[in-house]
């Protein structure tokens, strides 16, 4: 029980502190939005979801994030635009013909579009990106090697989207991402030159049009925090589990701690104290980063790590998060507001539901336990003081975790609730280590 316990903590208040949310596994609710637009149309069985789209889906998708559908099948209908392919189902016939028209798409030969043939990541954003108002022709802005690279650089893509398996699902989360960033030429969104032109109607546009006027002004404000390269936080929260299958697992666990994170360059140095309550008995969680090296402290257990280039590059990685407001993409976010107080802004973000696996190794913790962890429910709340600072971040997620317990599965509950208040940034912040003489390789 002792080792579940103080397993769970150190998880826990790493990945609260440092936390991304984990990947979306679906995106329906921006398939289901993008309908409402008339962008995104299912097949009797539904969204499809968990299928590769077709270079003709794409392509139809392409015409319609580009507001020119009805366009497409006027001048198709009246015969001023044709396409040469004899493998284009009907149905799609008149916006193929209007991409070929326009030069947009190109056959996989020059009768065959390949209308059944998968569509990759990599196709995708290219259309995408077209629709944006960016090029790849020769001496354009990106080529079609490196658009993945491209389209992650203005936040349409994230490798979160895999693009080895890359299915309708992504192709949702890709176009609603789109239509809240801006064109090529900074003078509106996707969905403003849309609204403007017709194509997609200001009342059905309403809800997510207000949604991403509060998503850009929040990005506006989480990016002042990106510079903040030192951090001293303080943080509370309480754990309560709950387990049918592990009776004793049932309990409440109060925790406090301070994290201390400083950036400079390729180095790392960190401290994060923690205390851990339940049932009147408290135990310490101590951590450092110092000169490579990982050390910790439980009760008497003193262990020290060392840390290779690639441990601390994703120590970096994860304490630039651990520094900031989190940056969520629109598909992650089910809604999204703000409300003005005395001490500054407050957003309110609520991911979206359903979470995949997270790699506890990822975190450097022992993964042994369990095997399977699920994040099903986030809520936060991030206070952007007045001077545009970042105040503080209350959470409370929702873990769904199965323990192998001598080899039969356990489901155990843990409802989170923490607040993280930050002290100082910059210079202000400083470290005294303690002798970590006595501490032995681990």
């Amino acid at each position: 029980m002792k080792r579940f316990c103080r397993t769970l903590l150190v998880f826990l208040l790493a990945a609260s502190i440092l936390l991304t949310p984990a990947l979306a596994s679906t995106y329906d609710n921006s398939a289901q939005e993008l309908k409402t637009l008339g962008m995104f149309n299912g097949t009797d069985t539904g969204f499809d979801l968990d299928r590769a789209p077709s270079r003709t889906e794409a392509a139809v998708m392409l015409v319609r994030l580009l507001g020119c559908e009805a366009t497409a099948k006027s001048q198709y209908s009246e015969r001023t635009i044709s396409h040469p392919f004899t493998d284009v189902p009907e149905w799609a016939a008149p916006h193929i013909a209007w991409l070929y028209q326009n030069k947009l798409t190109n056959g996989m030969s020059a009768t065959a579009y390949g209308a059944s043939d998968k569509c990759s990541a990599q196709m995708f954003c290219t259309l995408v990106l077209r629709a944006l108002g960016y090029s790849d022709a020769s001496g354009g802005d990106f080529t079609y090697t490196d658009t993945l690279t491209f389209a992650e650089n203005i936040g349409i893509y994230s490798s979160s989207l895999d693009a080895d398996t890359f299915l309708r699902d992504h192709a949702a989360a890709i176009s609603y991402q789109a239509l809240a960033t801006d064109l090529k030429d900074g003078s509106t969104t996707l969905l403003n030159k849309l609204i403007s032109s017709g194509a997609v109607s200001q009342t059905s546009a309403k809800a997510l049009s207000d949604k991403i006027t509060v998503y850009k002004a929040y990005l506006k404000a989480q990016k002042v925090c990106n510079d903040i390269t030192a951090i001293d936080a303080s943080l509370t929260g309480t754990m309560v589990l709950a387990s049918t299958a592990i009776p004793a697992v049932n309990s409440t666990i109060n925790t406090s701690g301070n994290i201390k994170v400083i950036v400079n360059d390729s180095n790392i140095k960190m401290e994060m104290l923690s205390d851990y309550t339940t049932t009147g008995v408290t135990q310490s969680v101590d951590m450092w980063i110092k000169d490579n090296y990982l050390y910790m402290k439980t009760g008497d257990q003193k262990i020290k790590t060392a840390l290779d280039s690639d441990d601390m590059l994703e120590l970096l990685e994860q304490s630039a998060s651990s520094t900031q407001a989190p940056e969520l993409p629109l598909y992650m976010l089910d809604s999204i507001s703000s409300t003005k107080t005395s001490a500054g802004t407050r957003y309110t973000l609520v991911p979206s539901d359903g979470y995949s696996n997270i790699d506890l190794s990822s975190y450097g913790l022992d993964a042994s336990m369990f095997s399977k962890i699920e994040i099903k429910n986030t809520a936060m709340e991030i206070l952007i003081a007045n001077d545009g600072s970042l105040s503080s971040i209350k959470m409370n997620v929702v873990y769904n975790m199965t323990m192998d317990n001598s080899g039969t599965p356990s489901n155990i509950t843990c409802n989170y609730d923490m607040t993280i208040k930050i002290n100082a940034t910059g210079s202000a912040v400083a470290i005294t280590y303690p002798d970590f003489t006595g501490y032995v390789e681990g």
